[in-house]
């Protein structure tokens, strides 16, 4: 339900809706995720926040993003794609 509010207010260009539902399902996606069945969408909702963060000149926020969601992985192949990304931004 979550994952369709974020979609939603994509699509309304609502950026506070936006931030305040991707806060909330960023729980499900990092507290939950041994519980839960993995999400389908929780890659392109990520990018979407993190662009978002990008488009809105919040560098810190988004390299702290890229950090927790690489430390957050757990190994997985995200945390080396996430490495990647910001090894591309910083210039290395």
């Amino acid at each position: 339900m979550l994952e369709l509010a974020v979609l939603l207010a994509v699509r309304q260009c609502d950026e506070a809706a936006f931030e305040r539902n991707y806060a909330q399902l960023r729980v499900y996606f990092s507290d939950a995720r041994g519980m839960l069945p993995p999400s389908g969408q929780e890659g392109a909702l990520t990018g979407l926040h993190l662009l978002r963060l990008l488009v809105a000149n919040r560098i810190a926020e988004f390299h702290s993003e890229l950090e927790v969601g690489a430390a957050g992985a757990g190994g997985r192949e995200e945390a080396p794609a996430a490495r990647g990304v910001c090894g591309i931004l910083a210039g290395r």
